[in-house]
């Protein structure tokens, strides 16, 4: 997982006024009663959470940028918007293969929190390992940075889907993959979903899931297949709910 997810869950659970412990989903506070009611909370929900408790403090820094936590979380509802928007619905499959950058925590958590199954893609992987990842876990959408430094990942994908170049993603060896989203150093809104819109939002999430018939549903999809390699180097899944991560 990546780092700043981290951070942001370990704000969540280890604030300084309390003794982080787990007893049933619950958490012991500073005058030693229990709060209750964390056990539905999901990852996705998490930077909603902060930016309401944190809005104006500073979550992220990244190449001389920063990001409150209302930014990031409101970062996060825009991609979610625009992936409900390209059609992905929940329990859908969506593989993200791209280094350590702020578009990555921005597509983790708008996965999550339409209830999409994340698929993160080690960003060692070659060719043969991301074909197996692909085809193993049915991956519908697959995010990409271009590039990072001398390696071109944009260029693998290519090689693995070739139909990218005339406009549409139709690959026997991969059925159920329909989307490629890319992401790189040019101006964002070209292309990432929904990331150019600096407009208020008119529309949250659920609102979106609601109007697309996809409402009551995103809570309760999520789940995050993580691909490991074996002692032979090959890639093989382990999967967890996005619930059981967050408590």
């Amino acid at each position: 997982m990546n780092s700043i997810a981290v951070i942001i869950c370990g704000l969540l659970w280890n604030r300084s006024h309390h003794r982080s412990s787990r007893r049933s989903g619950n958490l012991r506070t500073g005058d030693g009663s229990w709060a209750t009611g964390f056990r539905n909370i999901t990852l996705g929900s998490l930077p909603e959470r902060a930016a309401r408790r944190w809005g104006a403090r500073e979550a992220l820094v990244f190449q001389g940028r920063r990001w409150s936590f209302a930014e990031l979380s409101a970062g996060v509802d825009r991609l979610a918007r625009g992936l409900i928007g390209l059609g992905v619905t929940p329990g859908e499959k969506i593989a993200l293969w791209m280094v350590n950058r702020p578009e990555f925590i921005e597509a983790m958590f708008a996965v999550i929190k339409i209830g999409a199954v994340l698929v993160p893609i080690n960003t060692r992987f070659r060719t043969d390992d991301v074909a197996y990842v692909l085809g193993q876990s049915d991956a519908a959408t697959l995010i990409v940075a271009e590039r990072s430094g001398p390696i071109d990942y944009l260029g693998m994908v290519r090689e693995l889907v070739p139909s990218l170049a005339g406009g549409a993603v139709r690959e026997s060896r991969f059925p159920n993959l329909r989307r490629v989203i890319s992401v790189g150093d040019a101006p964002r809104a070209r292309r990432f979903p929904g990331a150019g819109c600096r407009r208020p939002a008119t529309r949250s999430v659920t609102t979106a899931l609601a109007d697309a018939g996809r409402g009551g549903r995103s809570r309760r999809r999520g789940a995050l297949p993580v691909h490991v390699g074996d002692d032979a180097g090959s890639p093989r899944a382990r999967c967890t709910t996005t619930r059981s991560s967050a408590t």
